[in-house]
């Protein structure tokens, strides 16, 4: 009777005895989290050290994107899909709104967030 009471998830008496004991694997995490990881992950191989130094160049501060904005397809242009969020400006700057539906709209309404988001990108 007092079995069919127990939870989801727990365990009866010998259930329990049975049962592995799991201990933590992170004792001691905390001292080691601010630990310099790049000199044990790169190491430079014959044929990548070009590559090695021009990403060594080009740190400065900068992330390189690519972005491939796909056309809808017909059949997306038919179930009308096209909400307008995303807005090619020039050639440089991508602007990209909220859908009218979205939480995020709705958030924006009520004066929490942004709508829009506009990036600008290098040719």
């Amino acid at each position: 009777m007092a079995q069919a009471l127990l939870s989801p998830g727990l365990f009866s008496d010998e259930e329990a005895a049975a049962s592995p004991v799991l201990e933590s694997t992170a004792t001691g995490f905390g001292a080691d989290v601010r630990k310099d990881l790049l000199s044990e992950f790169s190491a430079i191989s014959p044929d990548l050290g070009g590559s090695q130094q021009a990403v060594a160049e080009d740190s400065n501060g900068k992330v390189k994107v690519y972005l491939r904005v796909r056309p809808l397809k017909s059949t997306e242009l038919e179930k009308g899909e096209d909400q307008g969020c995303v807005c090619i400006e020039n050639s440089e700057t991508l602007l990209l709104k909220a859908p009218k539906d979205s939480f995020t709209m709705r958030s924006t309404e009520r004066g929490v967030g942004q709508a829009a988001h506009r990036f600008t990108f290098t040719q």
